[in-house]
């Protein structure tokens, strides 16, 4: 390489530095939290160090320490889970407002046992499915709906879910559906409740695609809209 090619290639790395550190600082003067970061006291700067800092370590002495055990950013969250509970970065990120929730769907953080016990407490609450359940079918997907107290009354003698008599997609008082359901109340319990809930299996062998794994999220989130 002559003088002139090393002497034009040593400008053109310079220009591209330079431009670089320009669109990292106008990043930063308009990403979301840029007052917060230029207003800080000496205290937040400090905690902001610290918090870095254990990061780091934690980062090197954790995720990165054992050669038998892959650790990886974006691994299932029930594998890592027991790391997680056990750092020293989660016990202060527990600590802060937002606590660790960064993303979170409302009838995903409800706890569906919770909702499901709730539900059964109010005459309104009605439940029905698209198609019969018979023994040799796979159970439906359950759909729940609050009715005005004219159709409470319209629905009162409704038959049970599993009855020979049931019309798909007519409404069952919930705690009728419940007692007359054909194997058992506590059955029914199971069924309403682990439709509303995505277990390990499921997560990382039935739907273990963003697609399929959106898929259920999105049977799940209809069915806990109750």
């Amino acid at each position: 390489m002559s003088s002139h090619e090393e002497q034009r290639a040593k400008q053109r790395l310079e220009e591209y530095i330079n431009q670089r550190t320009n669109l990292i600082a106008e990043e930063r003067a308009e990403r979301f939290d840029a007052q917060v970061i230029a207003s800080a006291t000496e205290k937040e700067k400090r905690a902001a160090e610290i918090v870095s800092a254990l990061r780091a370590k934690e980062a090197k002495e954790i995720w990165s320490a054992s050669p038998e055990k892959l650790m990886y950013p974006g691994m299932e969250f029930l594998i890592a889970r027991e790391t997680i509970l056990n750092t020293k970065l989660f016990a202060v990120v527990k600590k802060l407002p937002k606590g660790a929730i960064l993303h979170g769907h409302m009838d995903a953080m409800c706890d569906a046992k919770f909702l499901y016990q709730n539900a059964l407490k109010y005459p309104q609450m009605h439940v029905r499915v698209n198609s019969l359940i018979t023994s040799d079918s796979s159970l439906p997907l359950p759909q729940f709906k609050p009715l005005t107290a004219d159709l409470c009354t319209q629905f009162l003698n409704a038959p049970g879910l599993t009855s020979e008599n049931y019309t798909p997609d007519s409404w069952v008082p919930l705690q009728k559906a419940r007692n007359e359901f054909e194997y058992g109340p506590e059955e029914f319990d199971k069924w309403i409740v682990g439709t509303m809930m995505i277990n390990p299996k499921e997560a990382y062998v039935d739907y273990n695609t963003s697609v399929k794994i959106w898929e259920k999220f999105g049977s799940t989130f209809r069915v806990a809209g109750v």
